[in-house]
């Protein structure tokens, strides 16, 4: 075998090889691509459709299985703040939606003390102070109840936070019982309620 012949061999095999790993590099990149566009495919229908599910690929690749491990991430802590948004805003409903039934039913016993309050004076009966005083009492009631829900909107808007103080469930609930017990007398019902001596705390 000549040096001719040797030399076009040895060209020959660097050609083949050459080949070989620019095949290899061009499958690998195509592969990538495909890998890529996966991800970008479920991604995209994970977001769109709001799933709780987490990104799946099926990859031989290390680095992409790392890349799939840090979306889920993302993805994880995305759910979790979706979900506490929901529980703030369900706990704030529930919030307005029982400073509002307050307001009413304090404003609901209000006007009742004012109408017993004019039906006296218009029988020519004298003024009623306790009546009175009950319903100056209840309008501060209202008061701080209007208070309280803008108390609730500084606490939403984050300009204030608030402090825990442990609180007296029964006593919260005699209080409350007082306020309705002469209407209800007056109105002919009878009232029966069963709070527990020793308090309740709660914070």
């Amino acid at each position: 075998m000549n040096q001719d012949m040797l030399i076009f061999l040895l060209s020959l095999i660097i050609l083949m090889l050459l080949c070989i790993v620019l095949y290899q590099r061009h499958a690998f990149q195509r592969g990538l691509r495909r890998e890529l566009r996966d991800i970008q495919k479920s991604l995209k229908t994970i977001l769109d459709q709001d799933r709780e599910e987490p990104l799946l690929l099926f990859t031989d690749s290390r680095e992409m299985k790392e890349l799939a491990s840090q979306i889920n991430r993302i993805l994880e802590e995305l759910r979790n703040q979706r979900a506490d948004f929901r529980c703030l805003e369900l706990s704030s409903r529930k919030m307005l939606s029982n400073i509002s039934h307050d307001l009413k039913t304090s404003l609901t016993v209000l006007s009742g003390y004012l109408e017993i309050l004019r039906l006296n004076a218009e029988q020519g009966g004298s003024l009623d102070m306790e009546m009175l005083k009950k319903a100056e009492e209840k309008a501060r009631s209202i008061s701080e109840l209007i208070i309280q829900f803008f108390t609730l909107a500084r606490l939403e808007s984050g300009d204030m936070e608030l402090p825990l103080s442990p609180i007296d469930a029964c006593e919260i609930c005699r209080e409350t019982l007082l306020d309705f017990y002469e209407l209800l007398q007056n109105g002919g019902f009878e009232t029966e309620a069963e709070i527990p001596e020793n308090p309740v705390f709660r914070r």
